[in-house]
């Protein structure tokens, strides 16, 4: 998809360079192309050794906080989680933020 959207707007960067939405959009869709690239090496590098247990991968990590409003906007708003889940533990609201299923 996003390498379809590229093409697209390469063409409409030869037609219009100085257009800042059109480079912005070229420049943004590049580095994401580029970011996915190194992801699936990294997924395909690291596969076999996390299948047969011999390397481990940080799956959850807890962080106590003093605001949690501010602290899930953070997470949501400022990194792209979403919220697992909610609730009140011992009088204590446990919150799970996430990139994906656990």
């Amino acid at each position: 998809e996003k390498q379809a959207r590229l093409a697209v707007v390469s063409k409409l960067y030869l037609e219009t360079p100085d257009d800042p939405y059109v480079f912005g959009e070229k420049a943004q869709l590049e580095y994401d192309i580029e970011a996915l690239k190194r992801n699936t090496e990294f997924v395909t590098s690291t596969r076999r050794q996390v299948r047969d247990g011999s390397d481990h991968f940080l799956q959850r990590l807890t962080v106590p906080v003093t605001d949690m409003a501010a602290a899930v906007r953070f997470w949501k708003d400022g990194c792209g989680a979403i919220m697992q889940s909610t609730r009140v533990v011992d009088g204590a609201n446990v919150t799970v933020i996430g990139f994906g299923p656990e």
